[in-house]
């Protein structure tokens, strides 16, 4: 399909999404009680007018107190929590998974959460997390577990992408969330990444923007305002922003060619939320500031060029990319002055209150002006009045547990799954394989990725019984399956080990990872090729794998280690299911396997955007 026509088909789609958008959020609200200081904005339709005087009637200090988002530690709210509520009239909080322990921990911490807030301000929070999909999953184990972004690019399907979005925002929001920093709309076309992979959609710039498009539009038609990023891009980088700074140098053609394609796309359709990225940028600002810190990027290109007026929001300000090139204050005092509008913080709010005296203090002398500190003002509470957060919804217990994990979005997550497993290859013909009680298969399983113990029945914790959420599928699919585990650090002794229990069997199907970064798993591959076994492969990530292990005779990319990707995977394995993925990235040095490339089982190749 030529690219006019891909832009045709996603303005067709966004148009059918749009009008979905009115009756899926008022069946999502029905029988629900809201509270929330929602009054004047019920007796007064003119927004603006009421942000108007909403914002003159605040202090500098409860102004500036909007500009801050912060994390904390433990799963109650502790003294330090109430006082950036109530002393510093904090804007918005971020949960992480240190911060509940199940769903009804959560759900408690959230509801006190907006009715503390509720107490004592009038302007609700931001309450959010970061719920991606994927390997980035920030909801209890009763929500759906979706396989994540770049199987949702293996699919190409736009409404996979909606769906799965839709489903997880209305789990999001009965949880008492109406934020999420998603969707990653990161062009991953660098195999080097080590920090966005398989949280992309893709390398295809067109396809990450209808993907990530589709996603903005289905958790906004929960309520929940969805934080596009990492702006201007995070996708060509070799550097984690965690641990420092990254620099991407393309020359401007480029960058609007690949890395802003998605942003301005996402834009065009009303993007309500940014998140920034700690990436030096020279050729868009030549300071070298990373794109959390430029006014070349945030205000020229952001602003002025492209028009943009919902929020940015940077990127977690503790990350060593900022916190180790820039102090903690003057970071914040940049941030705000090149255009962020909201500072996110990972740490406790203790450890924010000297930034917030800073921001208060550049303002009396000048160094940032009222005005603009009105201009991020406005901007939230125009957010907070257009996704409704003046109106909260609380459930009961009960309801959520009943929603979380519906079978229907459970279905969901299956069929997105069972469309995104790509055959990458497939000599001989291997698959799909023949349901026998003579051969003999074995599962080698990363142990990072064995089920719990807890949620396994007892005849499941005896040696070699399967543990692993594919063994458990193929369980079901033979009777002579064995498994052993991948150790997370190979030893020569346990080399040796698995290679001789593989050697007693037909079949090995080994799950992994990474292997251009771990020599020893590689090693281990090269390893079980050599002997005279059969060697299929499931990639549980990106599918790079092949690149460092090319010999690999059957190549199953997965993007996923989760429940839904491996029982479609062993559907396919036994001929029950025919693939139906294509890769969403190139394999380097194998033109063959590029862009798009997926097998049937038959052999035929599938030619995604000519069905």
């Amino acid at each position: 399909m030529s690219l006019r026509k891909r832009k045709k088909a996603l303005r067709i789609v966004a148009g059918g999404i749009a009008l979905a958008v009115a009756l899926t959020t008022l069946l999502y609200y029905v029988g629900f009680v809201f509270e929330g200081n929602n009054q004047q904005y019920q007796d007064d339709f003119n927004l603006e007018q009421v942000v108007e005087q909403q914002i003159r009637s605040m202090t500098l200090e409860e102004k500036v107190g909007q500009l801050f988002m912060v994390g904390f530690s433990g799963q109650t709210i502790s003294k330090d929590l109430e006082s950036f509520l109530i002393d510093r009239y904090g804007g918005g909080l971020i949960i992480y998974g240190h911060n509940y322990e199940d769903l009804e921990g959560l759900l408690t911490l959230n509801q006190d959460l907006h009715r503390l807030n509720a107490a004592y301000n009038q302007i609700p929070i931001f309450l959010a997390t970061d719920q991606e999909g994927g390997l980035v999953h920030r909801l209890p184990s009763e929500g759906v577990a979706f396989p994540g972004n770049m199987a949702l690019g293996a699919t190409q399907n736009i409404w996979h992408s909606y769906q799965a979005a839709m489903i997880q925002g209305a789990e999001l929001r009965a949880l008492g969330f109406n934020m999420t920093m998603a969707p990653v709309m990161d062009v991953n076309n660098n195999p080097e990444n080590p920090v966005i992979g398989t949280r992309s959609y893709g390398e295809d710039p067109l396809l990450v923007s209808e993907m990530g498009v589709a996603a903005m539009m289905g958790y906004s038609a929960t309520g929940v305002i969805p934080t596009v990023k990492h702006f201007p891009g995070h996708g060509d980088t070799a550097v984690d922003s965690h641990t420092a700074l990254p620099t991407v140098n393309h020359d401007r053609d480029r960058l609007e060619a690949i890395e802003l394609e998605p942003f301005a796309l996402a834009n065009e359709y009303g993007m309500p939320s940014l998140m920034t990225g700690h990436i030096s940028f020279p050729t868009l600002d030549e300071t070298g500031n990373p794109a959390t810190l430029s006014e070349p990027i945030l205000t020229d290109l952001l602003r002025k060029d492209w028009g943009y007026d919902g929020l940015i929001i940077t990127d977690d300000m503790d990350m060593k990319a900022i916190a180790d090139n820039y102090g903690r204050e003057e970071a914040a005092i940049m941030a705000l002055e090149a255009g962020a509008d909201i500072l996110l913080y990972s740490s406790g709010p203790a450890g924010q209150e000297s930034i917030y005296n800073a921001v208060i203090e550049a303002v009396n002398e000048g160094r940032l002006t009222e005005k603009q500190i009105d201009d991020k003002v406005r901007r939230i509470l125009t957010t907070k009045a257009n996704y409704q957060l003046y109106e909260t919804p609380f459930f009961a217990l009960e309801d959520v547990r009943d929603f979380m994990g519906a079978s229907e979005n459970r279905f969901a997550a299956q069929a997105i799954a069972n469309d995104s497993i790509t055959l990458v290859k497939n000599e001989g013909n291997i698959l799909p394989l023949k349901h026998s009680q003579t051969e003999k298969i074995l599962v080698i399983w990363p142990e990072e990725f064995r089920v719990s113990e807890s949620v396994l029945a007892p005849e499941r914790l005896q040696p070699g019984a399967a543990r692993s959420a594919l063994g458990l599928s193929l369980t079901m699919r033979y009777l002579n399956i064995e498994e052993m585990t991948l150790p997370r650090t190979l030893s020569e002794t346990d080399q040796e080990q698995i290679l001789a229990t593989a050697s007693e069997y037909d079949y090995i199907i080994m799950g992994g990872y990474d292997l251009q970064r771990n020599s020893d798993r590689s090693t281990l591959v090269d390893r079980l090729l050599a002997q005279d076994t059969t060697l299929i492969y499931v990639g549980l990530r990106e599918p790079y794998d092949l690149a460092a292990n090319s010999d690999i005779p059957v190549y199953l990319a997965a993007y996923s280690s989760n429940l839904s990707s491996m029982d479609a995977v062993s559907k396919i394995i036994v001929g029950e299911l025919e693939p139906k993925g294509v890769l969403p990235v190139s394999i380097p040095g194998h033109p063959e396997y590029s862009f798009g490339h997926g097998l049937r089982l038959s052999g035929e190749k599938i030619e995604k955007f000519e069905e």
